[in-house]
């Protein structure tokens, strides 16, 4: 039996924040992902910045358009290749094209039927053997429904110990690059 996988995607795959960052300067309102130092945007941003933040998400063609972050599509090709891979991702309900976006965005990567829209507070409900995540506060709230798993935490700059939703747990694995999840995926769990 193939070892499931389960994978955040905004991130870990798509650079998000980097998205956000760059639209948000072009608004001028001049961001680096360095400026965001908490997963939730309120701990890092001015409410008008948030409500900025709300309307670049909103505009079609703003999901499609995210960049990869340097190696994931190789780590990606190598857990579809190995594992049961599955696509946990959050739906932005503010963009009527968000979720057909994200799922031509992964298109030629993973099939459409394992791409799934569910916000990130119920990942935990979602059975897997590893789920690769960049929020800490998820990642241990699915270890702890899932007993027999691990999870691998995308170092990012609003996931550092400082950020608002930090979190560890005994099963959590905080790594910095794709090569060190995919090595920690492959031999944690065989």
């Amino acid at each position: 039996m193939s070892m499931r996988v389960l994978l955040d995607c905004d991130g870990v795959l798509a650079d998000f924040i980097g998205g956000l960052c760059r639209d948000l300067t072009v608004r001028g309102y001049p961001r680096t992902e360095k400026d965001i130092t908490s997963w939730e945007l309120k701990h890092s941003l001015p409410a008008e910045e948030q409500r900025e933040c709300l309307s670049i998400m909103a505009v079609p063609g703003f999901c499609h358009a995210l960049a990869w972050y340097e190696g994931a599509r190789e780590f990606l090709a190598a857990l579809v290749h190995e594992t049961e891979l599955h696509v946990l991702t959050a739906p932005f309900e503010g963009s009527s094209t968000w979720m057909t976006e994200r799922k031509a965005w992964l298109g030629a990567h993973v099939s459409r039927d394992r791409v799934h829209f569910i916000d990130g507070k119920w990942k935990h409900i979602v059975s897997g053997d590893v789920l690769v995540e960049d929020h800490p506060g998820n990642a241990a709230k699915w270890l702890d429904a899932n007993p027999g798993g691990i999870a691998v935490l995308i170092d990012r700059p609003w996931n550092s110990p400082s950020a608002a939703e930090w979190s560890m747990h005994p099963r959590m694995y905080r790594v910095t690059s794709f090569t060190e999840a995919l090595r920690i995926i492959r031999e944690t769990v065989r």
